[in-house]
């Protein structure tokens, strides 16, 4: 197994950090070989990395199970002080590589890291604002992703860190900021990558050092889905709808039914909590047979009109139901609309 690393956000680290073995594989990251297949050693200046510690081999386990690959055990990433300095360092990242047959180990989804020193609250916060402010592909998974990976670094910035971070939790979680924006992903991804991020707050809330650590995370986590579960339940669901009725599926032919369609490639490459209420207020139509009746249940559990679905958001669903189903069993169930999000 190989240490794939580098320093700060994926930046080559230098030469004299490196230990013995290590082969540089772009400009960008180094390789390292576990020490008779448990250790690998780093060593910085104390300038940057100002007391010991290490990542040992309980914490990689605790941390590897939230990977869907399997549990690394029995490796130690070491960190330590030397003389000298690199101003510019600030934290470690990195991934693990399995030779043979090859696979590539994250941690959740993100990248394992350690910092080298405290981070700043402003460091977290020039970190969310350009992702949020200038990118312009970024979606409710990528937040969840970036989140994962600053989560530490908000922790050790103490109070100031970790208040930033909830209210960046609490103003995504009340859509002040874009769910979608020219980016795509799939259901039973970010149903992971929720739970991952999820269990990691739920942590800080309960062993973060420091008690307004410990408060921010509490606040941040009860507004965040729980993730995990069938992340394609309601997804599956439809499918089961337009297969067994008739309705045209992508090149399949059949009867047409341009919200079912449109629903379900949004929920291919744009699952949001918002689905949770769509789904609700269409098994309420199923039921009813209805459309008012749909209406009424997006407006009522979500504040979701269906001109916004069919105007403003970015995978449109059209207003018109077109035909009404029999409602499969495997649909009407409390779990089905739960699990895709991993909310309730």
């Amino acid at each position: 197994m190989m240490m794939h690393w580098a320093i700060n956000d994926w930046n080559l680290s230098p030469e004299a950090c490196r230990p013995e073995g290590t082969q540089q594989i772009d400009d960008k990251a180094v390789q390292t070989p576990f020490k008779d297949g448990k250790s690998i050693h780093l060593t910085f200046p104390e300038a940057d990395c100002p007391s010991r510690f290490a990542l040992k081999p309980s914490l990689v386990e605790e941390k590897s199970k939230l990977m869907p690959t399997r549990v690394i055990s029995k490796r130690s990433v070491f960190v330590s002080q030397s003389q000298g300095g690199y101003p510019s360092l600030a934290r470690v990242v990195w991934v693990l590589k399995e030779l043979e047959p090859e696979n590539w180990i994250h941690n959740g989804g993100t990248d394992f890291a350690v910092q080298l020193k405290p981070p700043s609250a402003s460091d977290v916060l020039g970190k969310v604002l350009t992702a949020e402010g200038t990118y312009t592909h970024w979606s409710l998974f990528n937040r969840f992703i970036l989140a994962n990976e600053i989560l530490d670094a908000a922790d050790s910035a103490g109070a100031e860190g970790m208040s930033f971070f909830f209210t960046w939790m609490r103003l995504s979680s009340t859509k002040q900021l874009d769910w979608y924006r020219n980016s795509s992903y799939q259901s039973k991804d970010i149903a992971h990558v929720q739970k991952t991020i999820t269990q990691r707050i739920a942590d800080k809330a309960r062993s973060s050092k420091d008690p307004q650590c410990r408060f921010f995370a509490r606040l941040a986590v009860a507004g965040l889905p729980r993730g995990g579960g069938d992340g394609d339940a309601i997804r599956h669901g439809i499918l089961n709808i337009m297969r067994e009725n008739g309705i045209k599926e992508g090149h399949r032919p059949g009867i047409e039914c341009k919200f079912l369609e449109a629903w379900h490639q949004k929920l291919h490459t744009n699952t949001t909590p918002e689905d949770i209420t769509v789904c609700e207020a269409y098994i309420a139509f199923l039921e009813s047979g209805d459309p008012g009746t749909y209406s009424r249940v997006l407006w009522e559990n979500g504040g979701i009109s269906r001109e916004a679905m069919a105007n403003k958001w970015d995978r449109k669903i059209p207003g018109g139901l077109g035909l009404h189903t029999a409602l499969p069993a495997e649909v009407h169930t409390p779990s089905a609309s739960s699990k895709t999000t991993g909310t309730g």
